[in-house]
């Protein structure tokens, strides 16, 4: 299952059913990019067994409830996740990164930035090969808010050498507004798993004086 965020007022008493999976439930205090975290529960989950109960419980308290579980079967795993100012593939697969960054400063808010470069490397496993798969990413504030999601699906190519498929996904994400200072938070997901996420900090600083003559 990976990793998925569920949220107190939209959950709605879905059931999360991991068959055979070692579950762990995690609360954030500060919303989904919170710095505050801690591992209340840790257990196996029998055949059909669900979280229901466990979840709204812990939702009275606290708005966000991060689920992580590890099941058995061939998964997609996260080589890398960043921001950059521009990015590219080389006709021989060659991945080109230039001007990584993880801060954004800004005079004014709202503040809209004007093209950025959202970058991930996938490492396929062997179920996996020659398979089409959706990729998510989700943007959102430091209170979960969420600022702007896309979706569409990549194919995953077939093992060539004996090397496991790498697969690298490039989004261009033009003029995205920010609200206010603070931080922000891209996640990123496969099939609706949790694959990885990255922060932002977003800055307000001082415009310049100008120059008296």
């Amino acid at each position: 299952m990976g990793a998925t965020w569920a949220e107190h007022g939209c959950y709605r008493g879905r059931d999360v059913e991991l068959r055979g999976a070692c579950v762990e439930l995690r609360w954030t205090y500060g919303g989904a990019s919170g710095q505050q975290e801690s591992w209340v529960k840790e257990k196996r989950m029998s055949n059909g067994e669900n979280l229901d109960s466990q979840l709204k419980q812990l939702m009275q308290f606290n708005k966000y409830v991060k689920i992580n579980s590890t099941t058995k079967g061939d998964q997609m795993r996260p080589l890398l996740f960043l921001t950059a100012d521009y990015a590219n593939v080389t006709s021989d697969g060659k991945l080109n990164v230039m001007g990584i960054f993880k801060e954004i400063n800004a005079y004014t808010f709202p503040a809209r930035h004007s093209s950025m470069h959202l970058v991930a490397k996938l490492a396929a496993e062997l179920g996996e090969y020659e398979q089409t798969r959706n990729i998510t990413v989700i943007l959102m504030d430091a209170d979960g808010k969420r600022i702007m999601e896309l979706s569409g699906p990549f194919n995953v190519p077939k093992a060539e050498g004996g090397k496991k498929p790498e697969v690298n996904i490039i989004l261009e994400l033009k003029d995205i507004v920010f609200p206010s200072p603070g931080s922000y938070e891209f996640v990123l997901l496969v099939d609706k798993d949790q694959k990885d996420e990255l922060t932002l900090y977003v800055n307000q600083i001082e415009a310049p004086k100008p120059i008296q003559e």
